[in-house]
Parts: C-alpha cells; sequence; structure tokens
C-alpha cells in the first residue's frame, strides 16, 4: 500500500453508521502542497504593503 493513500476507514461508535473515512490534513510536506492559510497570508501582506503607502500619501496629499 502506497504511504500517501487514503487513510482507512473508522469505525463510528455503534449509531447505525458503520463506517466514515477519516479526514485527511491539509498540508502533507512530503507531497510538496502548501497550505491555503499560507497563501492567504502572503496575499493579505502583499496588500498591505502596497495599499498602505498609497493610503498614506493619499491621506497626504488629501490635506
Amino acid at each position: 500500500m502506497h504511504p500517501l493513500s487514503e487513510p482507512p476507514a473508522t469505525p463510528v461508535a455503534s449509531s447505525g453508521q458503520a463506517w466514515r473515512k477519516r479526514q485527511r490534513p491539509a498540508y502533507h510536506p512530503e507531497e510538496g502542497g502548501a497550505d491555503r492559510s499560507e497563501w492567504t497570508s502572503l496575499v493579505k501582506a502583499a496588500v498591505l504593503i502596497i495599499l498602505l503607502p498609497v493610503a498614506v500619501i493619499a491621506l497626504l496629499l488629501s490635506h
């Protein structure tokens, strides 16, 4: 079995449902993927770096 294949299903505590798949974590370093929150943080930082000076300059020029 390949180590990155889906995890085995786990039994649910006698609630009538027989099996439910476990959720995979969002980030797998061995796959080379990136967590979505990393990209969101990067975009937020880029927007702040670009828009903050523009807003300050606009504020100074408006007075």
